[in-house]
């Protein structure tokens, strides 16, 4: 098991040098006491894999389970960086901060909206998918794959029955809105942002498109950590009214 923390203390390290580095030229002219009680509540820090690892080894759950869950952790927290670190700034830096008016935008600052929504599209339920992953292997040992039969989110909505993992049905809805509406079409048929760019009077709501990282960030890996130990999740996120089943984009 040295071999597995080794490998984790390698990855948290290599990415809690990013985070620092990104503040650090970000907030140069704060001191250095300051970035650091900054860096406390940061969000992607916080999701500590090696407590992760320290309680499940200490668990009852399969210890063989280990490193695939290791790594499917990797891959949610690199995600998390992407998508909160990256994407979420780049909307400050390369519209708001240059006078972007959502109201009134020029035909080049839609283009650069919408570059950055389908972005965060793609890449939040790429999130999703990865949580899903993980999950799948805390409970079985194995990824689900999806069959001609049944679909991934069908088989894992019941695979987390009488499990703690039941909580993320609250979520389940808001999921399936934003497959509908979001990432299936952007993905897979006609944009449904190039409305947006053609439209002088309709504007999206950004909103939509950053609820379901807002859940993940929020109530992922306090949840995990709990049912880890052995305990009922505490954690939930508020998404009544953010996204409503029956509404078109």
């Amino acid at each position: 098991m040295d071999d597995i923390q080794n490998l984790v203390d390698e990855f948290e390290e290599k990415l809690t040098s990013a985070v620092r580095e990104k503040y650090s030229r970000q907030n140069s002219d704060f001191p250095q006491e300051h970035q650091d009680i900054f860096l406390r509540s940061n969000s992607v820090l916080n999701f500590d894999i090696s407590t992760f690892v320290k309680e499940y080894l200490s668990s009852n759950f399969p210890k063989d389970r280990i490193s695939k869950l290791v790594h499917a952790l990797f891959d949610i927290k690199l995600e998390l960086f992407f998508i909160g670190e990256f994407d979420m700034g780049l909307y400050n830096n390369l519209l708001y901060l240059n006078g972007y008016d959502p109201k009134n935008p020029s035909p080049l600052e839609s283009l650069k909206k919408m570059s950055l929504d389908q972005n965060v599209i793609v890449k939040t339920r790429i999130l999703w998918e990865r949580m899903i992953n993980f999950v799948s292997i805390f409970i079985s040992g194995d990824e689900l794959e999806a069959s001609h039969r049944k679909s991934k989110k069908k088989q894992f909505s019941k695979l987390i029955e009488d499990t703690p993992w039941i909580f993320l049905k609250d979520y389940w809805k808001t999921l399936e809105w934003f497959d509908d509406h979001l990432r299936t079409p952007e993905v897979h048929s006609g944009s449904v942002l190039r409305k947006y760019f053609q439209s002088d009077n309709e504007q999206f709501d950004d909103g939509k498109i950053i609820v379901l990282y807002n859940i993940a960030i929020n109530m992922f890996y306090p949840n995990l950590i709990a049912i880890t130990r052995g305990q009922d999740p505490p954690y939930k996120v508020w998404a009544m009214g953010m996204l409503e089943p029956q509404e078109k984009v």
